[in-house]
């Protein structure tokens, strides 16, 4: 209980976002699904970081196998920047290939959570969209139009 004559100090909540440019500095798991950025010991957006850990899921989901060789961290930095390849034989749909290789790229043209969503090859899995819960998306990470999409926003909600 706090005296009402205090102010109460209330800490950063989930209310206040800032979906592009908020980085952080410090990293846990495993390097085989971090980012080129985290690889690199370089601040980093966690959104962005999180799209391309699902990325290194998703590939590995459909090709039954990690996109990238972690046994050695050199090796792994090199493969990370370089653009993912599948192997020839497979039967991966293209709409399927285009999300991966738009989840594992370079951090500025890497899709967020919002495109994932209306990723064609993931509308086909949930044609009905959640739109309250795409509308909030939109909302919390909706830029003015003379902003960068990484540049910083904080929405209040």
């Amino acid at each position: 209980m706090v005296p009402s004559s205090q102010a109460v100090q209330s800490s950063p909540s989930y209310r206040q976002v800032n979906c592009f440019t908020h980085l952080s500095q410090t990293y846990c798991g495993s390097f085989a699904y971090a980012c080129p950025e985290i690889l690199l010991g370089l601040p980093y957006n966690p959104f962005l970081s999180d799209t391309w850990s699902m990325g290194v899921i998703l590939y590995t989901l459909v090709v039954a196998r990690l996109p990238f060789d972690d046994t050695n961290l050199k090796k792994l930095l090199r493969e990370t920047q370089k653009e993912v390849t599948f192997p020839s034989n497979s039967s991966i749909s293209q709409e399927c290939k285009n999300l991966v290789l738009h989840m594992l790229c370079q951090a500025t043209k890497r899709a967020t959570i919002l495109d994932i969503i209306k990723d064609p090859w993931v509308l086909k899995f949930q044609p009905e969209q959640p739109t309250h819960e795409i509308r909030l998306l939109e909302a919390m990470c909706q830029l003015p139009s003379t902003m960068n999409r990484r540049q910083s926003l904080e929405i209040n909600i």
